[in-house]
């Protein structure tokens, strides 16, 4: 009987085993069968993303159009369809402009031989069927043509523009061209417009481009409009370049991986004798440290800077793997600002333009804006400044020289007493007999 059941109990386990074997063999092919399902592929055009939500959770409203849709990341979204009718009368203005009867037939063949280029610029995989994907870039690209046109013409706007260019549409307008969501590539854009435009028979797509951008080159340098223009991706690119510096510049800095754990505040680093010097046209990233002096750029600080600077953080934390130059640089102005008191200081140096007029509210944005966003290291150059201001700081002769100003120089009073003192011990000494 024993021998029996031992026989039963080994042919169970046989049995459990051999359906074991078959789930793994039907869960391996099944893991098989997904591998093959089709995705999009990672490659190294992409260039425009949807913004991460860890970073879009801090300011959701940052990231998203508010009145036109550009590409196909907010396309056919019922809040943005507004400003779908006068998308269709701009692009009928511009083909009308243009007088090239095939200019339109012209534009679909040349974007049906990039088609598959563009949809890889696209870090999320674009589900538009071949033709109305192809109709979108078209309308959009014709409507930002003749939007710049006329914006950069001094003729008087047609009718239809007295709805469209309500001032608070055009700074909305203005706001959503720059969001990194919204995009089309510069290259699709640039190529369309040339086609319109031969060369010599119209403004160059890059000044047309640099004009409208104009108000926000606050401290660009004359550098390389048209070479920047050039060499961008799409929009939300060029800003990011109008914030750096020369490229020559940008050639010797080093990326680090040390971290910046401290820097005193502003106002913490002017009590201890250092000065604050506002220089212009090293773009707006621009910070160098020597002989007890801090170099600034000048820092404009408007109604929509915190869109902008979010959106050019979001594609530095998408696009590249270092070399996030704003985001660093927005790290360390938040070491600088704490408190409105260090805002007031940056105003007075000429290094901030407080055009919010609340100097704790500009505080509170710098504050703001590093918040999930990842800068494991800052560049050689940021790095070496950061030492020189630390050490600085931390200075004995500096703190002793700061004491003595406060102690006996801090009022005029002060002077005046200190000044008699000194006369007096002088007076006491000279007075001494000799011997």
């Amino acid at each position: 009987m024993a021998n029996i059941e031992a026989v039963d109990e080994a042919t169970q386990r046989q049995e459990g085993n051999g359906s074991q074997e078959n789930r793994i063999e039907r869960l391996a092919r099944e893991i098989s069968i997904s591998l093959e399902t089709p995705r999009p592929p990672l490659t190294f055009n992409c260039c425009i993303y949807k913004t991460p939500d860890v970073i879009r959770k801090q300011n959701k409203a940052a990231y998203s159009p508010n009145v036109v849709s550009i590409g196909p990341y907010h396309h056919g979204k019922s809040k943005l369809e507004y400003m779908e009718k006068f998308k269709s009368t701009y692009v009928k203005n511009f083909l009308e402009r243009v007088r090239n009867v095939g200019l339109l037939e012209d534009y679909l063949r040349t974007l049906t031989g990039l088609e598959d280029r563009i949809r890889k610029c696209y870090a999320e995989q674009v589900k538009m069927s071949s033709g109305k994907f192809l109709r979108m870039i078209i309308t959009d690209s014709c409507f930002i043509f003749e939007y710049f046109l006329r914006l950069d013409s001094n003729q008087q706007w047609a009718v239809e523009d007295h709805v469209l260019l309500k001032p608070w549409l055009v700074g909305a307008i203005y706001v959503d061209l720059i969001l990194l969501e919204n995009q089309i590539p510069f290259f699709v854009l640039k190529q369309l417009y040339d086609m319109a435009f031969p060369e010599g028979s119209g403004i160059p797509f890059t000044d047309l481009t640099s004009s409208f951008f104009n108000d926000l080159k606050v401290n660009v340098l004359e550098h390389n409009a048209e070479v920047v223009t050039e060499r961008v991706e799409h929009f939300t690119h060029l800003i990011r370049e109008f914030f750096l510096p020369p490229t020559d510049e940008r050639l010797e800095w080093e990326t680090s991986s040390q971290i910046v754990e401290h820097l005193p505040s502003a106002s913490q680093l002017h009590e201890i004798g250092l000065k604050f010097r506002a220089v212009r046209g090293n773009g707006s990233i621009h910070l160098r440290f020597g002989n007890g002096q801090l170099e600034m750029a000048p820092f404009k600080v408007y109604d929509d800077i915190e869109i902008h600077i979010r959106n050019v953080m979001a594609f530095e934390q998408c696009h590249y793997a270092d070399n996030h130059y704003v985001s660093q640089y927005m790290f360390l102005l938040d070491f600088l600002i704490n408190t409105a008191k260090d805002v007031e200081l940056l105003v007075d140096k000429g290094i901030i333009t407080n055009a919010l007029g609340d100097s704790k509210a500009v505080a509170t944005m710098v504050n703001s804006l590093r918040k999930n966003i990842i800068t494991p290291g800052v560049h050689s150059h940021y790095h070496e400044v950061c030492c020189q201001v630390n050490k600085f700081y931390r200075s004995r002769y500096h703190r002793w020289c700061t004491n003595l100003r406060r102690d006996y120089c801090g009022t005029p009073w002060k002077i005046v007493g200190s000044a008699a003192a000194v006369l007096l011990i002088v007076f006491t000494f000279v007075q001494m007999p000799s011997h």
